[in-house]
């Protein structure tokens, strides 16, 4: 009472071909994914790097209008001065920060660099002025 079944090669075969055509389809799909992941996580970054500069010429903004006052420029000579964002945009704590605003300016957009050293000479010559009123005061 045993039915003997024949092994249908057709059958396989077609089951087989199916099976490497979703293989496929899934190398394919994993590889568009990866790629857009890629693309995404620049684009992150990017955005990352953009975000820390902006917090940069906020802080250093606050700092020059802090330094118009003469107890704003008391403080500013006894706070530590804002540190520009690492070149890479990425959070690394052996970079040197002394070397990474030149890196910065060579690898961002020549505008906010030239935007940033604006801001450094226009605070140094709020402080230069500031010193001023400052000595001039104690004449008076």
């Amino acid at each position: 009472m045993q039915e003997h079944q024949e092994f249908d090669y057709e059958e396989a075969a077609e089951e087989r071909r199916q099976a490497l055509k979703s293989a496929a389809e899934a190398k394919e799909i994993g590889r568009a994914t990866l790629e857009t992941l890629a693309r995404q996580k620049e684009s992150l970054e990017r955005s990352e790097a953009i975000a820390e500069e902006n917090i940069y010429i906020m802080d250093k903004s606050i700092r020059v209008l802090r330094g118009m006052t003469w107890s704003g420029w008391v403080a500013n000579i006894f706070s530590k001065d804002v540190e520009p964002p690492e070149a890479s945009g990425k959070h690394s704590k052996t970079a040197d920060a002394s070397s990474s605003f030149p890196q910065m300016c060579s690898e961002r957009s020549k505008y906010s660099c030239i935007a940033n050293k604006s801001a450094l000479s226009f605070e140094q010559s709020c402080m230069h002025i500031n010193m001023m009123r400052w000595s001039f005061s104690f004449l008076s």
